[in-house]
């Protein structure tokens, strides 16, 4: 064989080579691209929904002890109206969380969280809100912290068992995007190594 066409050979086989390198680098990027679009339309809004619902059962909370303790019928009206924002605000915030549910476990607590939140408003509208308005302040505050406290505890569990569980899924996407970056780190220095070594074997 004419040196001329060991040199083409060892060309061919090199331009092969790094052909299929490409394919290879455009798959492995690509399934990096996939874990990092999961993370940021899944989990990252999932965690920023939940965070709103947290913060969102806080300020409903401290509203009912703010509401009962005016007299006011004026102030009172102007509570009423942040109660309805702030419930307004959980519910829209676990509507937008629905559609993002991946897991059955996570599927499990929301549940949970739904029917939990809906027995404390009917709480709070069938029993706490009468004695409030009324002026029972005593046993308007016992209900609070009594059966409502039990419930809102349970509530804030459940939503941080939910912001722990999408912490970790998200976490473990980031992981597994890691590993198949460095993998195919790897797997392109050698192969670049491996086509170098060969094409200058054929060429030689």
């Amino acid at each position: 064989m004419t040196l001329g066409r060991k040199l083409a050979v060892g060309l061919l086989c090199f331009s092969l080579g790094i052909t299929l390198l490409g394919l290879f680098a455009i798959v492995e990027f690509q399934r990096v691209d996939v874990a990092g679009n999961e993370i940021a339309r899944n989990w990252l809004p999932s965690i920023r929904l939940l965070g709103v619902a947290e913060a969102g059962a806080a300020d409903f909370r401290a509203a009912q002890f703010a509401h009962n303790l005016t007299t006011d019928s004026i102030e009172m009206a102007r509570v009423e109206g942040q109660l309805d924002q702030h419930q307004r605000r959980i519910e829209d915030a676990l509507s937008a969380y629905e559609p993002l549910i991946r897991l059955p476990e996570e599927r499990a607590r929301f549940v949970a969280i739904s029917e939990n939140w809906g027995e404390y408003v009917q709480r709070h509208e069938q029993i706490f809100l009468p004695l409030s308005r009324g002026g029972e302040h005593d046993a308007a505050a016992a209900e609070l912290n009594d059966a409502s406290s039990e419930r809102y505890a349970a509530l804030r569990a459940g939503l941080a068992a939910l912001v722990d569980s999408n912490l970790a899924a998200g976490q473990a996407v980031s992981e597994r995007g890691d590993e198949v970056l460095s993998q195919a780190y790897v797997t392109i220095v050698a192969a670049v190594a491996a086509i170098t070594v060969l094409a200058a074997v054929v060429g030689w």
